[in-house]
């Protein structure tokens, strides 16, 4: 038993490295009509787990446990029972496969909480945990000066909307699919070492305020607005909630850092545009990037945003900044136009500040399951069906093809699961608030999940964000109630 538990804490060890490596490397087995069949690290370390966690279970018979949580089983149940009316079953049963293996993972880190519980663990777990977000940082500036520099996407890993022709600048995407995904990695890194500092726990105070300037940092790098919306409204909660319980206004003195983090990665932007291929100036990219952010409201005048470009019709596929092949096309274009029409050498990036396709997509996306939800009561009441979202929507007419992404997790639920499937998602919200509101770290464990529960309007699906429902729970039993720590 002891080598087994060995193997589970050398698990847990790894899974923030895993968690970090969500796309890349991409093993994919081919597609249908309405997916891809891939297949990541992160599922496959989620996979090994259950399975080791499982036998760990029947060998100390603690099978009951599990069951005698009957009311958490309710909202992914009725996913599965939803199976049955679903129009796509074959999507639908591979997420209510992946989200029981996730259920099933949670169960066990709070059952085994006890094989985790220890000084040295936790050190090597925050250890591993901070020093791999450093890692992805790290990696995230090398993909742009390589991609500004044009170096190769097939050896920078950018997607295609990630490159300095779409802006002038690149905003990268690390090892995930995306530049949201990857800003929404850094999320827990941020708020973690946020924490830690304002309690001075494990590290040095010097150590972690350099920790969360270069994830915040390189948060904004990402340009994921998404992720960076969450971070700015988790700060908040942070914030309130820190002084509410202390009474004392310290907690303000971060936001000097936030700010310093977010000009840093402004003047990073700036400067790759005026070293980029492309006619951008440094002026030229803080401008863009901050219109961007602002949805085109603060225009500093350095960009013009580009509203009516008849040859630039792009509908996001994969979610934000990645604008699907369809962009690769309009690049292509654009730089044969630059050829013909431009300086030799030289190149004009695809936008000129804030991205309004981008934002009316998302919106035309919405308003189309909302309207095919509201269309009949048993639709309303139950949905159609867990994983058929986007294939009801095409059969329907309302969109042009069945392999796109309604982009907001929310809305794709309630269509797919209807009121019911709602209920029973807050219904399971309140059981982990409850969960979270008995932890000593509940500050910490509820700005991280009211940051995923904000960035989950701007993407749908699981296999891109498993550390979404893996890293709250490993969090709240690593940090637990320990009677003392260590400092650096």
């Amino acid at each position: 038993m002891q080598k087994i538990t060995k193997l589970y804490r050398g698990l847990i060890y790894i899974l923030p490295a895993v968690l970090f490596f969500s796309y890349w490397p991409w093993i994919n087995f081919g597609a249908n009509n309405t997916m891809n069949f891939d297949l990541s690290l992160p599922l496959i370390w989620l996979v090994l787990f259950d399975l080791l966690a499982f036998v760990m279970i029947m060998r100390e018979r603690k099978i009951k446990t599990i069951f005698k949580k009957w009311p958490w089983l309710l909202f992914p149940g009725f996913l599965t029972l939803s199976l049955i009316w679903s129009h796509d079953f074959l999507r639908g049963f591979l997420i209510v496969g992946v989200l029981w293996l996730l259920y099933f993972a949670v169960f066990s880190f709070v059952i085994f909480k006890d094989k985790v519980n220890d000084e040295k663990f936790k050190k090597n777990f925050f250890k591993i945990f901070f020093a791999i977000s450093l890692l992805s940082c790290g990696w995230c500036v090398l993909q742009c000066v390589l991609d500004a520099a044009g170096v190769s996407s097939d050896y920078t890993l950018m997607c295609k909307g990630c490159v300095y022709k779409t802006f002038g600048f690149p905003h990268p995407n690390g090892f995930a699919a995306e530049p949201q995904f990857m800003g929404n990695l850094l999320l827990a890194p941020i708020i973690v070492s946020l924490y830690l500092l304002v309690n001075k726990k494990f590290f040095s105070r010097k150590s972690l305020l350099l920790m969360f300037f270069v994830f915040v940092a390189t948060l904004f790098l990402t340009l994921s607005r998404g992720a960076i919306y969450a971070f700015c409204i988790a700060m908040i909660c942070f914030t309130v909630m820190q002084i509410v319980k202390t009474k004392k206004w310290k907690v303000l003195l971060i936001w000097p850092i936030v700010l310093l983090a977010s000009l840093f990665a402004l003047n990073m932007q700036g400067v790759f545009s005026e070293l980029s291929k492309t006619n951008d100036t440094y002026v030229s990219g803080v401008s863009k990037a901050i219109n961007q952010l602002t949805l085109g409201i603060v225009d500093l005048g350095g960009s013009q945003t580009k509203k009516d470009n008849d040859n630039l019709q792009i509908r996001e596929i994969q979610g934000e900044a990645q604008i699907n092949e369809m962009q690769g096309e309009a690049l292509s274009d654009e730089e044969i136009k630059n050829q013909e029409e431009g300086e030799v050498g030289v190149e004009n990036a695809v936008f000129d500040g804030y991205v309004e396709v981008s934002t009316n997509s998302r919106v035309t996306m919405w308003k189309s399951a909302l309207s095919l939800w509201s269309k009949r009561l048993h639709t309303m009441a139950f949905g159609v069906g867990i994983g058929s979202a986007l294939f009801s929507i095409y059969e329907n007419g309302l969109l042009d093809t069945s392999r796109e992404i309604i982009n907001n997790q929310y809305v794709s639920l309630l269509l797919e699961t209807g009121i019911v499937g709602i209920i029973l998602l807050i219904w399971s919200l309140w059981l982990v608030y409850k969960v979270f509101s008995k932890s000593s770290d509940r500050i910490m464990l509820f700005s991280l999940m009211i940051a995923y529960m904000v960035s989950a309007l701007f993407f749908s699906g699981l296999p891109n964000v498993l550390h979404i429902y893996l890293l709250p729970v490993i969090l709240m039993v690593t940090l637990g109630d320990e009677k003392s720590s260590y400092r650096k």
